[in-house]
């Protein structure tokens, strides 16, 4: 095996986007829980000036690189007004879990493809305001 000990094999999906999704909260795609104490995160791998993200009156514009924690109770969606979003994820911030809509308001607009990577470290919380922007790696993290 090519694993080091302090590495763990855990599956990351990744999400394609081709048309504004239904307001959700998430869920645990494992077994269908709602998401309790942990937040959700997702990192944006294109850029599309015609979407965002939007959560609590906040409008996060598609940005590459960009990663965007929040908390996944709390109803959602992305409006996508032309052409598509790819993004890494959702995820479980702290355990890496694969996170999904609850199945009320899976809309048939979006397709998923699960792939594996590779875990060193669980991310660090960033200890920011509620909608914070702070440059990180090249992209920017927010936290809403």
């Amino acid at each position: 095996s090519c694993a080091n000990a302090d590495q763990v094999e855990i599956e990351i999906s990744a999400s394609l986007i081709t048309a504004t999704t239904t307001l959700h909260q998430d869920c645990y795609r494992e077994d269908e829980s709602l998401i309790n104490e942990e937040e959700v995160g997702l990192v944006f791998l294109n850029d599309n000036p015609d979407a965002h993200f939007v959560i609590g009156g906040e409008e996060i514009p598609v940005v590459n690189g960009n990663m965007v924690v929040f908390d996944g109770n709390e109803s959602h969606n992305t409006v996508v007004k032309n052409g598509v979003v790819r993004l890494l994820g959702p995820f479980g911030v702290e355990s890496m879990k694969a996170v999904g809509r609850t199945k009320v308001t899976v809309p048939a607009t979006t397709a998923a493809v699960t792939t594996t990577v590779k875990k060193t470290k669980a991310p660090k919380a960033h200890k920011a305001g509620p909608t914070d922007a702070t440059e990180k790696a090249g992209g920017v993290f927010t936290r809403i």
